[in-house]
């Protein structure tokens, strides 16, 4: 199971922006890719694809793919099941949860019984 392990979750931020992040070519084309997959915008995903398989090969980029969709598929799962978020990762996402309103969003107002 995955789980996010930080040591005061109060104390962490996250920068969801890769803008910069990246130390070479490859873990640019790497980053895009990513956001790609979720923007699901038909030009950039083909060029997302494109730079990865130049950079680091055709293996590399169907793998990259299908982490991102065992991702997307693990999470559907969780939240088809009801299952919460833990304290750590509840605590440490709650200011992005609030930006985006991402609560009214969770399984357990949708669930039965929740």
């Amino acid at each position: 199971m995955l789980r996010l392990s930080v040591p005061d979750p109060t104390e962490t931020t996250f920068d969801f922006i890769s803008g910069g992040a990246a130390s070479n070519t490859g873990d640019e084309a790497l980053l895009k890719l990513s956001e790609a997959v979720f923007s699901l915008d038909p030009v950039d995903l083909p060029a997302a694809r494109d730079a990865v398989t130049r950079s680091h090969g055709p293996g590399a980029m169907v793998d990259a793919l299908a982490i991102a969709a065992h991702f997307n598929a693990i999470t559907k799962v969780a939240d088809s099941t009801g299952i919460q978020l833990e304290t750590v990762a509840d605590l440490a996402s709650e200011d992005i949860r609030k930006q985006q309103d991402l609560d009214r969003l969770r399984p357990a107002n949708r669930s039965y019984g929740g």
